[in-house]
């Protein structure tokens, strides 16, 4: 299929998750990315390991370049001349100081997209703190927010706010492209982690500040059948109950093995709420007393909202996934690929060559700059 932004030149000035992943995103969705690296040690998670640099870096070019000498610098103004887009990552105003900025790449390039992806953002008085995601998830309110009846302090298993980031990236870029393509001219997106996970975390924060309690009893969204559960066997399941519909149905399902679940009052979700930790207590115990297997019989049989808690293998293998081929083998190259994830007209947008190693194209796009 044509990808939509085939033709697209995307010139990456950056390491790490969140560059890199919106370049990712950006490469899937067909344009040519060239990931400008150190030539000594190139990004930093290479250091990491093959499979985690690729995790981040399928289907782009890499050209190596020393951004401390005059020739590099001058290779990096030649791309930025023939590139649609830049997704940076320095610290602010170190790219201004090496000379490859948003003001030098904008007189060199009137049509440029120049997306710089920071901490804090260019501007504030958090601008030249360091930090990474997880600093950023404390500060956007992350931690504060209840989320289970046994509520815990406990970091998320992924890189949340870099993840968010990148999203807010390729989609601010997406947004310019459109523009410049409509006759408009190029623009600087200024991209902070801390406001993106901000953006997904405050609104529980404003929803508090504007009169709703914060706590775990009086939070509306923390609710006592919409949780995780340990089974007799060690393995969890996730219920999502929400409507009453589905609790009249665990009601009617486990009644006879719980007398509990069918008390009149529990049949309304604001009896429920008013009763979070004896009804949660009440599910607890229930799910603790057989193994998964025995829940999953019975829960399969019906509409209610319930998952396995998998373990990696486990969510690599889930038939939903393997039928709709979320993940494949990699195009040119050893290991697999990880699908853009969206279809478009029932076609899959997948990576278009391997991860590169280090400036494996630097002489491939030299010859192409000086053609």
């Amino acid at each position: 299929m044509n990808r939509p932004l085939a033709g697209t030149t995307v010139v990456e000035l950056a390491g790490l998750l969140p560059g890199p992943h919106a370049g990712l995103l950006l490469a899937q969705l067909g344009a040519e990315v060239i990931k400008v690296e150190r030539a000594d040690g190139g990004d930093g998670t290479r250091a990491l390991g093959e499979r985690v640099f690729a995790t981040y870096n399928r289907g782009k070019r890499s050209i190596a370049v020393d951004l401390k000498s005059e020739q590099g610098v001058d290779t990096v103004r030649a791309l930025l001349r023939r590139a649609d887009v830049v997704l940076e990552g320095f610290r602010p105003g170190v790219a201004e100081r090496l000379g490859i900025g948003w003001p030098q790449a904008r007189a060199i390039n009137a049509k440029l997209v120049y997306c710089s992806i920071s901490s804090f953002g260019q501007d504030g008085p958090y601008r030249d703190r360091t930090a990474h995601d997880l600093n950023c998830l404390s500060l956007a309110g992350y931690f504060a927010t209840p989320s289970q009846v046994e509520d815990r302090i406990a970091r998320p298993k992924i890189r949340l706010a870099d993840y968010a980031a990148a999203m807010h990236a390729a989609l601010g870029v997406v947004q310019a492209l459109m523009t410049v393509r409509l006759g408009g001219d190029g623009c600087h997106l200024d991209v902070a982690i801390q406001e993106s996970i901000s953006a997904w975390c405050l609104p529980h924060a404003l929803a508090v500040r504007d009169g709703e309690a914060g706590d775990m009893e009086h939070t509306r969204s923390v609710m006592p059948d919409n949780d995780l559960f340990q089974c007799a066997d060690g393995r969890w399941l996730s219920l999502g109950i929400f409507e009453n519909r589905y609790w009249g149905q665990l009601a009617d399902l486990f009644g006879d093995q719980c007398a509990a679940l069918r008390e009149p009052a529990l049949r309304r979700r604001a009896e429920r709420q008013a009763r979070k930790r004896e009804v949660h207590g009440v599910l607890k115990t229930l799910f603790a007393g057989e193994p998964r297997a025995h829940w999953a019989r019975a829960l399969d049989a019906t509409d209610i909202p319930w998952a396995p808690v998998y373990d990696r293998d486990q969510a690599l293998d889930d038939p939903q996934l393997v039928h709709r081929r979320l993940t494949g083998p990699l195009a040119g190259g050893d290991g697999s690929d990880l699908r853009l994830p969206l279809l478009i007209d029932g076609q899959a947008l997948w990576s278009p060559r391997p991860a590169p190693g280090l400036g494996e194209h630097t002489e491939e796009i030299l010859s192409e700059l000086n053609a």
